[in-house]
């Protein structure tokens, strides 16, 4: 049976980091972020994608990215054009739980966990993608450093 304390305890936990965190984003003048909640997320559950119905709370950080706050845990979402991605050193993100899938078909990956990185540029260049999400993922007890900072070191490895 599930334990309806223990559920509502854990979404709340999850939205609470969330408004934290943008509470901290937004008292920034040279952060401009929005807080929203977003349905239409998948969530990795196995070996499968599972389509989430219901809401995620996700801080949109104007001309940066995302930080979203899923039920596995704390993702960043930057998306590239074709010219950032191929000029980018997968070194610097080859110790990151790190996907890289189509702008236009996000049920294409280009690169995920566990893949070589000398295939990515291959895949990419025999794309017809103009430009790819890319997407760091985090169990919300495995980030060492505060999630913003964390975040704003994710995306100047991306612009190297």
């Amino acid at each position: 049976m599930i334990n309806i304390k223990e559920v509502h305890e854990f979404i709340n936990s999850i939205y609470e980091n969330a408004e934290n965190a943008y509470k901290k984003l937004s008292e920034s003048e040279k952060i401009k972020c929005t807080y929203t909640i977003c349905k239409g997320n998948y969530i990795k559950i196995g070996s499968e994608y599972r389509y989430q119905h219901y809401g995620i709370p996700i801080i949109v950080i104007e001309g940066v990215g995302d930080i979203g706050f899923n039920m596995d845990g704390i993702f960043f979402e930057f998306f590239l054009d074709r010219d950032e991605l191929a000029n980018m050193d997968f070194n610097e993100i080859s110790n990151r739980h790190v996907e890289i899938y189509g702008a236009e078909d996000c049920s294409v990956d280009y690169y995920k966990i566990g893949d070589k990185l000398r295939n990515v540029k291959r895949k990419i260049e025999g794309s017809t993608e103009n430009s790819f999400g890319i997407a760091f993922y985090y169990n919300s007890y495995d980030v060492d450093r505060d999630i913003i900072e964390e975040f704003m070191i994710v995306k100047k490895a991306l612009k190297k």
